[in-house]
């Protein structure tokens, strides 16, 4: 498998670790007992500035280049494009309905940081869509669209894909911002 496709995988499995820990967090915050809620701000903060910003962004190139790749094979209309195609289209659409969710849903913790009283039914609906959501939008990708593209590209679609790409680190797990993270961090190494 293509680097590019290792280090979305790899992100993959660090979300779903702080997906776990949200989940542990809105259980918690649920029958009432002890939360952190600058943890849970601050860990969909990171999804909100790395998954939003780098890591679907670099999904939806390599998205947009395996369909500008297949459609020079075959002349695609609507009703006959292939399934990873189809896919695809759902999951660069859902790109854009999670970067909703987690504004929205980074808004109501930020109120509820300033003291604004927001249900409690209300917070942790959302916290809990947004996992989901983000679970399946994973599976969906490992499971459906990753192979596909892996056995389709050649290293040139990879080498031109390349320069494109966001160059970033991860801000939790590569390149730890300690003054922006450090409730998640702190929580990271705690548990390990």
């Amino acid at each position: 498998m293509h680097k590019l496709l290792q280090r979305l995988i790899l992100d993959h499995q660090r979300l779903a670790v702080l997906l776990n820990i949200l989940e542990r967090q809105l259980n918690a915050f649920h029958v009432g007992n002890e939360h952190d809620l600058d943890l849970v701000c601050e860990l969909v903060d990171y999804i909100k500035a790395y998954e939003d910003q780098v890591h679907h962004p670099t999904e939806d190139l390599i998205f947009a280049h395996f369909k500008e790749l297949t459609q020079t094979f075959t002349l695609i209309e609507t009703s006959n494009i292939p399934e990873t195609l189809k896919t695809i289209q759902n999951l660069q659409e859902q790109h854009q309905i999670l970067a909703g969710m987690t504004k929205r849903f980074h808004n109501i913790l930020d109120a509820v940081m300033q003291g604004d009283v927001i249900p409690r039914q209300e917070v942790e609906n959302q916290g809990r869509s947004l996992i989901q959501m983000l679970r399946n939008h994973i599976n969906l990708e490992e499971q459906e669209v990753f192979a596909d593209i892996d056995t389709k590209f050649s290293s040139e679609d990879w080498e031109k894909l390349e320069p494109n790409i966001p160059e970033f680190a991860n801000p939790i797990f590569e390149k730890p911002d300690t003054a922006r993270f450090s409730a998640l961090l702190r929580h990271l190494v705690q548990t390990q």
